[in-house]
This record gives structure tokens, C-alpha cells and sequence, in this order.
């Protein structure tokens, strides 16, 4: 059982225990050694005990696991699980983090699925973020109409996968409300698209 650990002010940067180079929070991801040698994730960067910061990159999670580095990083033995098991895990927690936003901000309506609901929410001012599929055919419109309205916005998934996780059928534009939404969202959803990308490098 790991314990809680109290939150050190300052820097919100941290050196990478793979490729050394400082990182913010958003682009590692904390890792720490339960008695057992096991490793766990630490998304909350609370659990007690050593830690160690790994970017979000195949790259630096194959060096981290093939060289040893966080025997290293921990000062400890470590029970060094299949990397794929371990990148399965993150990507798993982040969609389960992901859907957990989306459905509580389309109860709380502050999630608009479509492109009339969004255009009529744009209209109205209550469109804080836009969350848009690859496959849309609008794409292009509301990546325009983003900058236009100095929105942030990105780009994710396809038409069928936006849709289940907000439980509703294919959309390719959602609309979210509230900065501090967005702003959750778009932290998960840049953490996803980081995993991604680095796994097809």
C-alpha cells in the first residue's frame, strides 16, 4: 500500500529519469515503486515514496525500461512489468479520466454535441474550448471559426470514438463550456495524443 505524500511547492518541472531534460508536469508521467517493487502510476503525484518522471514517449519508456533506469531512479530493486502493459495502463486510465470529464460536463450541460448545438452555443458566447474529430467534414470550418473566436480547440480521435466517449452517437464537433472543464479535458486529451504520438515514432 502506498501512502499519501504531502505536495512540494515550487517548480512544476521535473527532469525526464530517461533522457535528463526538464519537463513540465503534463509531459511526464510520475512513476513509483510500491514495497513490493512493483511499479504504479501516479497521476495525482501524491502517493508517498520515491518517484520517477519518465516523458510520455516510447522513446524515453523503452530506455527507461531496457537500460534499468528506475532501479536507479527509485535507489531500489524494481519488478520491471512488460512495457506494452504498462503503456496499456496509462492509455487506460487517461480514457477512463477522459470519459469521466465528458459525462460529468454533459450532465452538468456544458458539453454541446453537433454542429448546430455548438454553432447555437458559439452564438451565445458558452463555448469555452471545441473538441473536434479528424474525420470531420467541418473540420477545416471550425478549426477557422476557433481562431476566429481565439478558442482553444483540438483535434482528436475520429467521428465514432468522439461519440461513444460522450455517449452519444458519431459527432464530429463538441462544444465545452467553463474554462476549468476545458482546460481538464484538453489536459488528458493532449496526455493521449503525446502517448500516441510517441508510440508511432
Amino acid at each position: 500500500m502506498l501512502a499519501m505524500r504531502k505536495k512540494k511547492e515550487g517548480s512544476k518541472t521535473r527532469a525526464c529519469a530517461a533522457c535528463g531534460q526538464p519537463r513540465s508536469f503534463e509531459e511526464l508521467v510520475r512513476l513509483v515503486r510500491a514495497p513490493d517493487g512493483t511499479i504504479a502510476v501516479d497521476w495525482r503525484r501524491n502517493l508517498g515514496g520515491r518517484g520517477a518522471n519518465v516523458c510520455l514517449s516510447r522513446t524515453c519508456l523503452e530506455r527507461a525500461f531496457s537500460k534499468k533506469l528506475l532501479s536507479r531512479a527509485f535507489k531500489d530493486w524494481v519488478d520491471y512489468p512488460p512495457l506494452e502493459r504498462l503503456v496499456d495502463d496509462i492509455d487506460q486510465a487517461s480514457r477512463r479520466q477522459l470519459g469521466t470529464l465528458a459525462r460529468s460536463g454533459s450532465g452538468a450541460r456544458l458539453v454541446l454535441a453537433g454542429n448546430d448545438a455548438v454553432l447555437a452555443g458559439l452564438s451565445r458566447k458558452d463555448v469555452s474550448g471545441l473538441l473536434l474529430a479528424r474525420d470531420f467534414s467541418s473540420l477545416e470550418r471550425f478549426e477557422q471559426i476557433a481562431r476566429d473566436e481565439k478558442l482553444d480547440y483540438r483535434v482528436f480521435w475520429d467521428k465514432e470514438k468522439l461519440g461513444v466517449l460522450f455517449g452519444r452517437r458519431p459527432t464530429g464537433v463538441l462544444g465545452i463550456s467553463g474554462s476549468q472543464l476545458v482546460n481538464s479535458i484538453f489536459r488528458v486529451v493532449d496526455r493521449l495524443c503525446r502517448l500516441d504520438e510517441g508510440l508511432t515514432s
